[in-house]
């Protein structure tokens, strides 16, 4: 492989990962923000756990379907797409005035999420030697996991400074510009 090759490889694989690692503190994120939105959303725990839920329905649900579109259509406009979905998802949330509301921009979330980890393996699978498809894979559960935890820790940390909705507000916006960087530079 040329050295050309290999640098656009490297870069749509790291863009690809990078959109891993948003969109699980994404999906961690109401775990810090548990008082806030039951008060803004006058929520019982169970009305809490059934909004936050509305990431995995979609999230789950879209799994195959997700697994057929990346056989069948381009990686890179799949990834930018669901990015700019995520984003959509968060900004929505952010200024949802009730549960309803609230709920469909998690559920848009989710949506878009479905195609990160999907979209990863595929960029590994289309750009790298099989030999070295098991420690792109391992990367992308590590970025995974470093996504989560950036979703938990630093926003707790950030939520006491400033209010959920700023935050979520923020995560949308580094949606649409990660979605942007995709855009450009993975191939």
């Amino acid at each position: 492989m040329s050295r050309s090759k290999n640098i656009l490889g490297i870069l749509s694989y790291f863009f690809a990962a990078l959109f891993l690692l948003y969109e699980m503190a994404l999906q961690v994120s109401p775990s810090i923000m548990v008082k806030d939105l039951i008060k803004d959303f006058s929520l019982t725990a169970t009305m809490l756990g059934l909004m936050s839920s509305f990431y995995f329905y979609s999230y789950s649900f879209m799994q195959i379907p997700v697994g057929l579109l990346f056989d069948k259509f381009n990686a890179k406009a799949l990834i930018v797409i669901a990015t700019l979905v995520c984003a959509c998802g968060a900004l929505f949330f952010s200024w949802a005035s009730t549960f309803t509301l609230a709920s469909v921009g998690r559920f848009c979330m989710g949506f878009g999420s479905a195609f990160a980890f999907v979209g990863v393996l595929t960029v590994a699978d289309r750009w790298f030697h099989a030999k070295h498809f098991a420690l792109l894979v391992g990367l992308a559960q590590f970025l995974a996991a470093l996504g989560a935890w950036g979703g938990a820790y630093p926003l707790a940390v950030w939520l006491s400074n400033a209010g959920w909705r700023p935050i979520i507000m923020s995560m949308a916006i580094i949606g649409m510009v990660l979605a942007l960087l995709n855009l450009i530079f993975m191939k």
